[in-house]
Protein backbone atom coordinates (compact mmCIF):
# COMPACT_ATOMS: atom_id res chain seq x y z
CA UNK A 1 0.00 0.00 0.00
CA UNK A 2 0.95 3.56 -0.83
CA UNK A 3 2.25 5.37 2.14
CA UNK A 4 -0.25 7.78 1.27
CA UNK A 5 -2.64 5.56 2.64
CA UNK A 6 -1.41 6.10 5.95
CA UNK A 7 -1.70 9.63 6.75
CA UNK A 8 -4.86 11.71 6.64
CA UNK A 9 -3.62 14.56 4.40
CA UNK A 10 -3.11 14.43 0.76
CA UNK A 11 0.37 13.12 -0.30
CA UNK A 12 1.78 15.72 -2.24
CA UNK A 13 4.72 13.35 -3.40
CA UNK A 14 4.39 10.76 -6.49
CA UNK A 15 4.28 7.23 -5.47
CA UNK A 16 7.64 5.71 -6.25
CA UNK A 17 5.92 1.97 -7.45
CA UNK A 18 5.62 2.30 -11.68
CA UNK A 19 3.05 -0.56 -11.07
CA UNK A 20 0.45 1.37 -9.76
CA UNK A 21 1.02 4.75 -11.05
CA UNK A 22 -0.93 6.66 -13.38
CA UNK A 23 0.74 7.98 -16.71
CA UNK A 24 -2.07 9.54 -17.93
CA UNK A 25 -5.26 9.68 -16.15
CA UNK A 26 -7.33 11.10 -18.63
CA UNK A 27 -6.34 8.75 -21.42
CA UNK A 28 -6.85 5.50 -18.85
CA UNK A 29 -3.27 3.80 -19.39
CA UNK A 30 -4.16 2.07 -15.96
CA UNK A 31 -2.17 -0.18 -14.87
CA UNK A 32 -2.46 -4.62 -15.92
CA UNK A 33 -3.61 -5.65 -12.82
CA UNK A 34 -6.75 -3.07 -12.94
CA UNK A 35 -9.10 -5.41 -14.88
CA UNK A 36 -12.38 -3.82 -13.77
CA UNK A 37 -14.21 -1.28 -15.06
CA UNK A 38 -12.76 2.03 -13.96
CA UNK A 39 -14.88 5.51 -13.14
CA UNK A 40 -12.81 8.70 -14.31
CA UNK A 41 -13.38 11.69 -12.22
CA UNK A 42 -12.32 14.96 -12.85
CA UNK A 43 -12.19 17.14 -9.19
CA UNK A 44 -10.15 19.76 -7.34
CA UNK A 45 -7.77 17.98 -5.13
CA UNK A 46 -8.89 18.59 -1.73
CA UNK A 47 -7.24 20.69 1.11
CA UNK A 48 -7.85 17.43 3.23
CA UNK A 49 -9.67 14.00 3.06
CA UNK A 50 -9.98 13.55 7.09
CA UNK A 51 -13.31 13.04 7.72
CA UNK A 52 -13.60 15.40 10.70
CA UNK A 53 -11.82 18.36 8.71
CA UNK A 54 -13.06 17.85 5.21
CA UNK A 55 -16.48 20.46 4.70
CA UNK A 56 -19.48 19.16 3.54
CA UNK A 57 -20.44 21.46 1.66
CA UNK A 58 -17.25 20.81 -0.90
CA UNK A 59 -18.66 17.89 -2.71
CA UNK A 60 -15.19 16.74 -4.30
CA UNK A 61 -14.07 16.30 -1.18
CA UNK A 62 -17.01 14.71 0.41
CA UNK A 63 -16.85 12.15 -2.34
CA UNK A 64 -13.27 11.21 -1.99
CA UNK A 65 -13.25 10.51 1.67
CA UNK A 66 -16.04 8.61 1.52
CA UNK A 67 -14.93 6.33 -1.10
CA UNK A 68 -11.50 6.11 1.76
CA UNK A 69 -13.50 5.89 5.30
CA UNK A 70 -16.47 4.26 6.65
CA UNK A 71 -18.47 4.77 9.14
CA UNK A 72 -20.51 1.95 11.24
CA UNK A 73 -23.53 2.49 9.57
CA UNK A 74 -24.20 3.74 6.36
CA UNK A 75 -27.28 5.63 4.03
CA UNK A 76 -27.95 4.88 0.39
CA UNK A 77 -29.32 7.09 -1.82
CA UNK A 78 -32.74 5.51 -1.98
CA UNK A 79 -32.87 6.40 1.98
CA UNK A 80 -32.24 2.43 3.42
CA UNK A 81 -29.72 1.90 6.49
CA UNK A 82 -27.23 -0.88 5.99
CA UNK A 83 -24.40 -2.48 7.46
CA UNK A 84 -20.84 -0.52 6.47
CA UNK A 85 -17.94 -1.40 9.49
CA UNK A 86 -20.46 -3.05 11.97
CA UNK A 87 -22.42 -6.52 10.91
CA UNK A 88 -24.96 -5.90 12.95
CA UNK A 89 -26.14 -3.77 16.23
CA UNK A 90 -28.78 -3.73 19.28
CA UNK A 91 -30.45 -1.20 21.31
CA UNK A 92 -31.69 -1.57 25.37
CA UNK A 93 -34.71 -1.47 25.76
CA UNK A 94 -34.05 1.38 27.73
CA UNK A 95 -32.85 3.45 24.27
CA UNK A 96 -29.24 3.69 26.00
CA UNK A 97 -27.01 1.49 24.40
CA UNK A 98 -26.55 1.04 21.64
CA UNK A 99 -24.15 -1.79 20.83
CA UNK A 100 -22.21 -2.87 17.41
CA UNK A 101 -20.30 -5.97 16.04
CA UNK A 102 -18.08 -4.86 13.56
CA UNK A 103 -16.23 -6.75 10.70
CA UNK A 104 -13.36 -7.47 12.60
CA UNK A 105 -11.07 -7.31 9.28
CA UNK A 106 -11.37 -4.17 8.38
CA UNK A 107 -11.29 -2.43 12.25
CA UNK A 108 -11.73 -3.09 15.52
CA UNK A 109 -13.35 -1.27 18.89
CA UNK A 110 -10.25 0.67 19.86
CA UNK A 111 -10.47 2.45 16.08
CA UNK A 112 -14.03 3.31 16.61
CA UNK A 113 -13.84 4.82 20.20
CA UNK A 114 -10.43 6.52 19.44
CA UNK A 115 -12.59 8.03 16.02
CA UNK A 116 -15.52 9.14 17.70
CA UNK A 117 -13.52 10.30 20.86
CA UNK A 118 -11.38 12.65 18.17
CA UNK A 119 -14.23 13.95 16.38
CA UNK A 120 -15.78 15.32 20.32
CA UNK A 121 -12.11 16.31 21.04
CA UNK A 122 -11.34 18.12 17.65
CA UNK A 123 -14.57 19.62 16.21
CA UNK A 124 -16.43 20.54 19.22
CA UNK A 125 -18.65 23.12 18.05
CA UNK A 126 -19.64 21.35 14.47
CA UNK A 127 -23.05 19.78 13.98
CA UNK A 128 -21.64 16.05 13.92
CA UNK A 129 -19.96 16.63 17.34
CA UNK A 130 -23.30 18.08 18.46
CA UNK A 131 -24.93 15.28 18.08
CA UNK A 132 -22.93 13.07 20.31
CA UNK A 133 -23.64 15.02 23.41
CA UNK A 134 -25.45 12.75 24.51
CA UNK A 135 -23.12 10.11 24.28
CA UNK A 136 -21.63 9.94 28.25
CA UNK A 137 -19.45 6.53 27.43
CA UNK A 138 -17.83 4.93 24.93
CA UNK A 139 -16.98 1.11 25.70
CA UNK A 140 -14.52 -1.66 24.28
CA UNK A 141 -16.51 -4.86 24.83
CA UNK A 142 -13.92 -7.11 22.63
CA UNK A 143 -11.93 -6.13 19.82
CA UNK A 144 -15.30 -6.73 17.37
CA UNK A 145 -17.89 -5.46 19.77
CA UNK A 146 -18.30 -1.52 20.70
CA UNK A 147 -20.97 -0.23 23.08
CA UNK A 148 -22.11 3.46 23.10
CA UNK A 149 -24.19 4.44 26.29
CA UNK A 150 -26.21 7.41 25.98
CA UNK A 151 -27.45 9.95 28.97
CA UNK A 152 -30.54 10.48 27.00
CA UNK A 153 -32.44 7.75 24.12
CA UNK A 154 -31.64 8.27 20.79
CA UNK A 155 -33.86 5.56 19.01
CA UNK A 156 -32.20 7.06 15.59
CA UNK A 157 -28.43 6.87 16.77
CA UNK A 158 -27.81 4.21 14.02
CA UNK A 159 -28.61 6.61 11.24
CA UNK A 160 -27.20 9.71 13.13
CA UNK A 161 -23.79 7.69 12.53
CA UNK A 162 -24.25 7.04 8.96
CA UNK A 163 -22.73 10.29 8.15
CA UNK A 164 -19.14 11.11 6.61
CA UNK A 165 -17.78 12.91 9.99
CA UNK A 166 -18.70 9.46 11.90
CA UNK A 167 -16.32 7.57 10.00
CA UNK A 168 -13.64 5.41 11.08
CA UNK A 169 -9.87 6.42 11.06
CA UNK A 170 -7.91 3.13 11.51
CA UNK A 171 -4.18 3.22 13.48
CA UNK A 172 -1.72 5.86 11.41
CA UNK A 173 -5.29 7.14 9.89
CA UNK A 174 -5.62 4.40 7.56
CA UNK A 175 -8.48 4.47 5.53
CA UNK A 176 -11.52 1.93 6.34
CA UNK A 177 -13.27 2.29 3.54
CA UNK A 178 -13.96 -0.29 0.53
CA UNK A 179 -11.77 1.57 -1.68
CA UNK A 180 -7.68 2.01 -1.12
CA UNK A 181 -5.81 4.84 -2.29
CA UNK A 182 -2.82 2.94 -4.79
CA UNK A 183 -1.43 5.68 -6.35
CA UNK A 184 -1.60 9.65 -5.98
CA UNK A 185 0.63 12.50 -7.16
CA UNK A 186 0.27 16.19 -8.13
CA UNK A 187 -1.91 15.25 -11.10
CA UNK A 188 -3.68 12.23 -10.71
CA UNK A 189 -4.67 9.36 -7.88
CA UNK A 190 -6.02 6.04 -8.61
CA UNK A 191 -8.09 4.46 -5.55
CA UNK A 192 -8.80 0.55 -6.12
CA UNK A 193 -11.70 -1.34 -4.26
CA UNK A 194 -11.03 -4.46 -2.43
CA UNK A 195 -14.77 -5.98 -3.23
CA UNK A 196 -12.68 -8.12 -5.96
CA UNK A 197 -10.66 -7.95 -9.68
CA UNK A 198 -13.95 -6.54 -11.40
CA UNK A 199 -15.04 -4.25 -8.56
CA UNK A 200 -15.33 -0.69 -10.00
CA UNK A 201 -11.77 1.23 -9.55
CA UNK A 202 -12.10 5.21 -9.63
CA UNK A 203 -9.27 7.08 -11.48
CA UNK A 204 -8.79 10.75 -10.63
CA UNK A 205 -7.13 13.79 -12.48
CA UNK A 206 -6.79 16.55 -9.86
CA UNK A 207 -7.59 19.93 -11.83
CA UNK A 208 -7.64 23.80 -11.11
CA UNK A 209 -11.08 24.37 -10.60
CA UNK A 210 -14.44 23.29 -11.52
CA UNK A 211 -14.99 24.64 -14.64
CA UNK A 212 -12.01 22.62 -16.27
CA UNK A 213 -13.60 19.59 -14.29
CA UNK A 214 -16.54 20.29 -16.36
CA UNK A 215 -14.64 21.04 -19.32
CA UNK A 216 -13.07 17.50 -18.89
CA UNK A 217 -16.53 15.71 -18.76
CA UNK A 218 -17.78 17.31 -21.17
CA UNK A 219 -15.23 16.12 -23.90
CA UNK A 220 -15.76 12.62 -22.68
CA UNK A 221 -12.40 12.76 -21.46
CA UNK A 222 -13.57 11.76 -18.01
CA UNK A 223 -16.52 10.25 -16.96
CA UNK A 224 -18.25 12.18 -14.00
CA UNK A 225 -17.07 15.61 -12.43
CA UNK A 226 -17.99 18.06 -9.91
CA UNK A 227 -19.13 21.24 -11.88
CA UNK A 228 -19.07 24.75 -11.44
CA UNK A 229 -22.13 26.50 -8.82
CA UNK A 230 -23.24 28.54 -12.13
CA UNK A 231 -23.42 25.88 -14.63
CA UNK A 232 -25.52 22.85 -13.99
CA UNK A 233 -27.95 23.39 -17.07
CA UNK A 234 -24.80 23.43 -18.97
CA UNK A 235 -23.58 20.41 -17.39
CA UNK A 236 -26.55 18.47 -18.01
CA UNK A 237 -27.00 18.98 -21.45
CA UNK A 238 -23.48 18.51 -22.05
CA UNK A 239 -22.63 15.50 -19.87
CA UNK A 240 -26.17 13.47 -19.61
CA UNK A 241 -27.47 13.04 -15.95
CA UNK A 242 -29.29 16.02 -13.65
CA UNK A 243 -28.79 17.12 -10.23
CA UNK A 244 -30.39 16.63 -7.36
CA UNK A 245 -30.78 18.44 -3.92
CA UNK A 246 -27.92 17.94 -1.04
CA UNK A 247 -28.69 17.85 2.54
CA UNK A 248 -27.65 21.63 2.44
CA UNK A 249 -30.62 24.13 3.65
CA UNK A 250 -31.09 27.87 4.23
CA UNK A 251 -34.17 29.58 5.71
CA UNK A 252 -34.94 32.53 7.57
CA UNK A 253 -35.48 32.54 11.43
CA UNK A 254 -38.25 34.58 12.44
CA UNK A 255 -37.20 35.28 15.85
CA UNK A 256 -40.13 34.15 18.62
CA UNK A 257 -38.45 35.69 21.20
CA UNK A 258 -38.87 38.91 19.47
CA UNK A 259 -41.15 41.80 20.94
CA UNK A 260 -41.73 43.05 17.00
CA UNK A 261 -42.68 38.99 15.80
CA UNK A 262 -44.36 38.26 19.62
CA UNK A 263 -48.05 38.30 17.53
CA UNK A 264 -48.41 35.06 15.57
CA UNK A 265 -50.53 36.92 13.23
CA UNK A 266 -47.42 39.16 12.48
CA UNK A 267 -45.09 36.08 11.86
CA UNK A 268 -48.02 34.57 9.59
CA UNK A 269 -48.16 37.97 7.48
CA UNK A 270 -44.34 37.76 6.89
CA UNK A 271 -44.43 34.50 5.56
CA UNK A 272 -47.25 34.93 3.55
CA UNK A 273 -45.87 38.15 2.34
CA UNK A 274 -42.97 36.55 0.67
CA UNK A 275 -42.61 35.26 -2.45
CA UNK A 276 -39.74 32.54 -1.84
CA UNK A 277 -39.03 31.31 -5.12
CA UNK A 278 -37.60 35.13 -6.05
CA UNK A 279 -35.37 34.05 -3.16
CA UNK A 280 -33.78 31.87 -5.45
CA UNK A 281 -32.34 34.05 -7.76
CA UNK A 282 -30.20 36.01 -5.33
CA UNK A 283 -28.51 32.45 -3.69
CA UNK A 284 -24.86 32.06 -4.24
CA UNK A 285 -25.67 29.05 -6.58
CA UNK A 286 -28.66 26.87 -7.77
CA UNK A 287 -30.87 25.66 -5.20
CA UNK A 288 -33.90 23.81 -5.20
CA UNK A 289 -37.07 25.65 -3.35
CA UNK A 290 -37.81 24.51 -0.17
CA UNK A 291 -41.40 24.38 2.13
CA UNK A 292 -39.38 23.09 5.01
CA UNK A 293 -36.13 22.58 6.65
CA UNK A 294 -35.38 18.94 4.61
CA UNK A 295 -33.90 18.30 1.75
CA UNK A 296 -36.05 15.68 -0.93
CA UNK A 297 -33.57 13.73 -0.54
CA UNK A 298 -33.23 12.70 3.17
CA UNK A 299 -34.31 9.89 4.04
CA UNK A 300 -37.79 10.47 6.32
CA UNK A 301 -38.30 12.74 4.11
CA UNK A 302 -42.37 14.08 4.33
CA UNK A 303 -43.25 16.48 0.95
CA UNK A 304 -45.41 19.34 1.47
CA UNK A 305 -44.56 19.85 5.42
CA UNK A 306 -45.74 23.58 5.35
CA UNK A 307 -48.37 24.12 3.43
CA UNK A 308 -50.99 26.59 3.57
CA UNK A 309 -48.79 28.93 6.63
CA UNK A 310 -46.11 28.84 3.50
CA UNK A 311 -48.03 29.70 0.54
CA UNK A 312 -46.87 33.27 -0.93
CA UNK A 313 -50.36 34.85 -0.29
CA UNK A 314 -50.22 38.69 0.02
CA UNK A 315 -53.60 39.34 0.17
CA UNK A 316 -53.90 37.34 3.30
CA UNK A 317 -50.59 39.42 3.92
CA UNK A 318 -52.41 42.61 3.96
CA UNK A 319 -55.28 41.44 5.96
CA UNK A 320 -52.95 39.87 8.80
CA UNK A 321 -51.54 43.41 8.88
CA UNK A 322 -54.64 45.39 9.02
CA UNK A 323 -56.08 42.80 11.94
CA UNK A 324 -52.99 43.54 13.94
CA UNK A 325 -52.85 47.20 13.43
CA UNK A 326 -49.74 48.72 13.89
CA UNK A 327 -46.56 46.26 13.47
CA UNK A 328 -43.02 47.73 14.46
CA UNK A 329 -40.62 47.89 11.96
CA UNK A 330 -38.76 44.51 11.07
CA UNK A 331 -35.32 44.07 11.15
CA UNK A 332 -34.02 41.81 8.52
CA UNK A 333 -30.01 40.48 9.20
CA UNK A 334 -27.55 39.56 7.00
CA UNK A 335 -23.83 38.57 7.23
CA UNK A 336 -22.89 38.15 3.20
CA UNK A 337 -23.64 39.76 0.05
CA UNK A 338 -25.91 37.65 -0.85
CA UNK A 339 -27.63 37.20 1.81
CA UNK A 340 -27.91 41.35 1.86
CA UNK A 341 -29.65 40.73 -1.16
CA UNK A 342 -32.03 38.13 -0.02
CA UNK A 343 -32.79 40.74 2.67
CA UNK A 344 -33.37 43.49 0.40
CA UNK A 345 -35.74 41.56 -1.43
CA UNK A 346 -37.61 40.46 2.18
CA UNK A 347 -37.91 44.11 2.48
CA UNK A 348 -39.25 45.03 -0.05
CA UNK A 349 -42.02 42.32 -0.53
CA UNK A 350 -42.95 43.05 3.00
CA UNK A 351 -43.51 46.56 1.64
CA UNK A 352 -45.66 45.82 -0.51
CA UNK A 353 -48.02 44.16 2.25
CA UNK A 354 -47.94 47.24 4.75
CA UNK A 355 -44.92 46.06 6.72
CA UNK A 356 -41.74 48.76 7.25
CA UNK A 357 -39.00 46.93 6.72
CA UNK A 358 -34.91 47.34 7.01
CA UNK A 359 -32.14 45.37 6.47
CA UNK A 360 -29.29 45.09 8.84
CA UNK A 361 -26.05 44.13 8.64
CA UNK A 362 -24.36 41.83 11.30
CA UNK A 363 -20.74 40.49 11.52
CA UNK A 364 -20.39 37.16 11.69
CA UNK A 365 -19.65 36.61 15.42
CA UNK A 366 -23.37 39.09 16.13
CA UNK A 367 -25.04 36.21 14.64
CA UNK A 368 -24.48 34.23 17.74
CA UNK A 369 -26.02 37.62 19.91
CA UNK A 370 -29.30 37.49 17.00
CA UNK A 371 -30.17 33.53 17.99
CA UNK A 372 -30.29 35.36 21.38
CA UNK A 373 -33.25 37.21 20.44
CA UNK A 374 -31.17 40.70 19.32
CA UNK A 375 -30.57 42.72 17.25
CA UNK A 376 -32.30 41.74 14.61
CA UNK A 377 -36.16 40.07 14.02
CA UNK A 378 -35.36 38.04 11.04
CA UNK A 379 -31.73 36.48 10.51
CA UNK A 380 -30.37 33.52 7.64
CA UNK A 381 -29.62 30.45 8.65
CA UNK A 382 -27.77 27.35 7.18
CA UNK A 383 -27.30 24.03 8.16
CA UNK A 384 -25.19 21.14 6.91
CA UNK A 385 -27.07 17.74 7.84
CA UNK A 386 -24.10 15.58 9.17
CA UNK A 387 -25.85 12.84 8.26
CA UNK A 388 -28.66 11.68 5.65
CA UNK A 389 -31.70 10.92 7.74
CA UNK A 390 -34.10 13.34 9.94
CA UNK A 391 -32.64 12.39 12.59
CA UNK A 392 -29.66 14.42 12.42
CA UNK A 393 -32.57 17.41 11.04
CA UNK A 394 -35.03 17.86 12.84
CA UNK A 395 -34.05 16.92 16.35
CA UNK A 396 -30.98 19.46 16.54
CA UNK A 397 -32.38 22.15 14.77
CA UNK A 398 -36.26 22.27 16.82
CA UNK A 399 -35.31 20.81 20.08
CA UNK A 400 -35.18 24.02 22.74
CA UNK A 401 -32.45 21.45 24.50
CA UNK A 402 -30.26 21.47 21.43
CA UNK A 403 -27.15 23.96 20.91
CA UNK A 404 -27.60 23.93 17.06
CA UNK A 405 -31.09 25.39 17.61
CA UNK A 406 -31.20 28.62 16.47
CA UNK A 407 -35.16 29.27 17.64
CA UNK A 408 -35.04 28.66 21.46
CA UNK A 409 -38.30 26.83 22.85
CA UNK A 410 -40.60 26.85 19.80
CA UNK A 411 -44.12 25.12 22.09
CA UNK A 412 -43.94 22.79 24.44
CA UNK A 413 -45.85 20.24 21.85
CA UNK A 414 -42.97 20.52 19.31
CA UNK A 415 -40.50 19.84 22.47
CA UNK A 416 -42.96 16.84 23.24
CA UNK A 417 -43.49 15.54 19.99
CA UNK A 418 -39.36 15.26 19.70
CA UNK A 419 -39.03 13.51 23.28
CA UNK A 420 -41.52 10.75 21.97
CA UNK A 421 -39.78 10.60 18.66
CA UNK A 422 -36.35 9.74 20.46
CA UNK A 423 -37.69 6.92 22.57
CA UNK A 424 -39.79 5.15 19.28
CA UNK A 425 -37.43 2.68 17.51
CA UNK A 426 -39.45 2.02 14.63
CA UNK A 427 -38.36 4.32 11.50
CA UNK A 428 -41.39 4.93 10.05
CA UNK A 429 -43.13 5.50 13.19
CA UNK A 430 -40.22 7.91 14.33
CA UNK A 431 -40.11 9.64 11.35
CA UNK A 432 -43.71 10.63 11.67
CA UNK A 433 -43.45 11.66 14.94
CA UNK A 434 -40.46 14.21 13.81
CA UNK A 435 -42.75 15.56 10.49
CA UNK A 436 -45.09 16.03 13.14
CA UNK A 437 -42.77 18.50 15.00
CA UNK A 438 -41.27 19.25 11.91
CA UNK A 439 -44.96 20.77 10.76
CA UNK A 440 -45.85 22.72 14.06
CA UNK A 441 -42.56 24.42 14.20
CA UNK A 442 -43.63 25.83 11.19
CA UNK A 443 -47.06 26.40 11.50
CA UNK A 444 -45.79 28.63 14.50
CA UNK A 445 -44.32 30.50 11.79
CA UNK A 446 -40.90 30.89 13.15
CA UNK A 447 -38.83 29.62 9.63
CA UNK A 448 -39.18 30.53 6.29
CA UNK A 449 -37.67 28.23 4.20
CA UNK A 450 -35.71 28.71 1.34
CA UNK A 451 -34.15 26.63 -0.45
CA UNK A 452 -31.75 23.35 -0.37
CA UNK A 453 -28.18 23.13 -2.39
CA UNK A 454 -27.95 21.50 -5.41
CA UNK A 455 -25.09 18.46 -5.77
CA UNK A 456 -22.90 19.72 -9.15
CA UNK A 457 -21.69 16.14 -9.96
CA UNK A 458 -22.59 14.97 -13.08
CA UNK A 459 -21.60 11.77 -14.27
CA UNK A 460 -22.09 10.30 -17.59
CA UNK A 461 -24.91 8.21 -18.86
CA UNK A 462 -23.23 5.18 -19.18
CA UNK A 463 -22.41 5.34 -15.27
CA UNK A 464 -26.36 5.55 -14.33
CA UNK A 465 -25.64 2.80 -11.67
CA UNK A 466 -23.87 5.38 -9.94
CA UNK A 467 -25.72 8.04 -8.10
CA UNK A 468 -25.33 10.67 -5.05
CA UNK A 469 -26.15 10.51 -1.52
CA UNK A 470 -28.13 13.45 0.06
CA UNK A 471 -24.50 14.46 1.29
CA UNK A 472 -23.40 14.63 -2.06
CA UNK A 473 -20.85 11.47 -2.02
CA UNK A 474 -21.75 9.07 -4.40
CA UNK A 475 -22.94 5.50 -4.66
CA UNK A 476 -22.14 2.82 -6.95
CA UNK A 477 -25.06 0.15 -7.75
CA UNK A 478 -23.79 -1.14 -10.95
CA UNK A 479 -20.97 -1.68 -12.82
CA UNK A 480 -21.60 0.07 -16.50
Amino acid sequence: MASACSRLEPSSERTAAASTSIPDALALELPDEITGSVLRLALVRPGSWDPIAVSLADQGAVIVSDLLYDGLTETTADGRLVPALATEWTTSDDGLAWTFSLDAERTNAAAVRSSFERLRANAPASAAAGLLSSVARIDAVDDATVRFVLSSPNAGFAWVVSGLPFSIVDDGGAPTGRYRLVADDAEHALLTNGDGEDALSVAIAWVSDDATAEADAASGAVDGAVVPVDSSERAVREVGLAPSARSIVRFFVLDPASTALADLRVRQALLTAVDRSTLLDQLSSPAFALDGIVAPTVAGFQGDPCGAPCAFDPDRARALVAEVGVVPTIRVGFTTPHEAELAANIVEQLGVVGVTAEAVELATGQLATAIDGTPVDMFPYGWVAPAGSVDAIVPPLLSSTSTANPLGSISPDVDQLLATAMVTTADTERWALLAAAHQQALASAVLLPVAAAENRFVVSPAFRGVVTRADGSIEIRSLP
